[in-house]
C-alpha cells in the first residue's frame, strides 16, 4: 500500500496548489505554482526507468503513479517489437512503437491545439474584452505550455521507439516519423528559446518589458526585467536537462548510480 498512499499524498499537495490558486484568483501569479508541479510530476513519472530492484518499495510507488497519470489506456494500435525490461513494464510500457505508447498523450496534445486553432479561428470573426484575454491566454500561454508540459515524455518515448526500431513496416514507419519528428521538435525548442529573446531584445531596450516579450511571455514573466539575454534561458536549462536525463534513462540503463548522481 505504501506505493498507493504516497501517491495520493503527492497529487493532494498538487490539488491544494490548484485549489489556492483559483479562491486567491491568482494574486501574486501563484498558477506558475501549479504549472511548476505537474512539470516535476512528469519528470517523477520517468524517474521509473532507473533500474532499481523490481520488487522494492519505488517500484511499487512508480507502479501506481503510472496507473494514476494514465487512468484510460486505448486499445493497441499494431504489434511492436516487445520489450522485456522490467523498469519498461513498471512504467506500462511494453512494446517500442511511438504510437503505442504516446497514443493517450497524442489524443491530449491534438485535441488541445484543436481547440486553439478554433479558438483563434473564431476570433476572426468575433469581439469582445473577455474573449480577447481568452485569446491573448491561448496564444501565449496555453500552447507554450503544453509543449514544455508533454516535451520528456514525447521524447522518452521517441528515445524508445529509434533505439529500439529492428524492421520496417507501414506501422513501424509512421512510429520512426513521429518519434523523429518530436525528436527534432524538441531539440528546436532548445535553440529556439535564447534566439527568440535575442530577437526581440535587440534594439527594443527602451520599450516596455511586458512589450517586448509579449508573444513568449510564458518563459520570461517569472522573471525581473533585466534585459539581458542570460538571464532569461531558465527553460532553456531546463529543456536541456530533461533532454539530458531522457537520453540517459534510455540509452544508458545500465548506470543507475549515474542516473542517481545526475538527478
Amino acid at each position: 500500500m505504501i506505493g498507493k498512499i504516497t501517491v495520493y499524498t503527492f497529487l493532494t499537495f498538487l490539488l491544494l496548489t490548484v485549489l489556492l490558486a483559483f479562491f486567491s484568483k491568482n494574486r501574486g501569479k501563484c498558477s506558475f505554482a501549479i504549472w511548476q508541479n505537474l512539470l516535476y510530476i512528469q519528470l517523477i513519472r520517468w524517474l521509473g526507468l532507473v533500474n532499481i530492484d523490481s520488487d522494492s518499495e519505488l517500484s511499487s510507488f512508480f507502479k501506481e503513479f503510472t496507473k494514476i497519470l494514465h487512468p484510460v489506456r486505448l486499445s493497441t494500435i499494431c504489434e511492436d517489437e516487445e520489450l522485456t525490461s522490467s523498469s519498461f513494464h513498471t512504467m506500462q510500457i511494453h512494446s517500442s512503437g511511438f504510437l503505442n505508447n504516446a497514443k493517450e498523450l497524442l489524443v491530449v496534445y491534438v485535441f488541445i491545439l484543436s481547440v486553439c486553432l478554433f479558438t483563434l479561428t473564431v476570433n476572426k470573426f468575433t469581439s469582445g474584452k473577455y474573449f480577447s484575454e481568452f485569446i491573448r491566454l491561448v496564444k501565449y500561454s496555453i500552447v507554450i505550455r503544453l509543449h514544455l508540459l508533454l516535451f520528456m515524455d514525447f521524447l522518452t518515448m521517441s528515445m524508445i521507439d529509434i533505439k529500439y526500431f529492428d524492421e520496417t513496416s507501414a506501422c513501424s514507419t509512421v512510429n520512426i516519423a513521429l518519434s523523429v519528428f518530436f525528436l527534432a521538435l524538441g531539440l528546436c525548442m532548445i535553440i529556439q528559446i535564447p534566439l527568440m529573446v535575442k530577437k526581440r531584445l535587440f534594439g527594443n531596450l527602451d520599450t516596455h518589458h511586458g512589450v517586448i516579450f509579449e508573444s513568449i511571455s510564458t518563459i520570461v514573466e517569472e522573471f525581473k526585467p533585466v534585459f539581458r539575454v542570460a538571464t532569461y534561458q531558465y527553460y532553456t536549462i531546463f529543456l536541456l536537462y530533461r533532454f539530458s536525463l531522457a537520453f540517459s534513462l534510455v540509452y544508458l540503463p545500465s548506470l543507475p548510480s549515474f542516473h542517481i548522481s545526475f538527478l
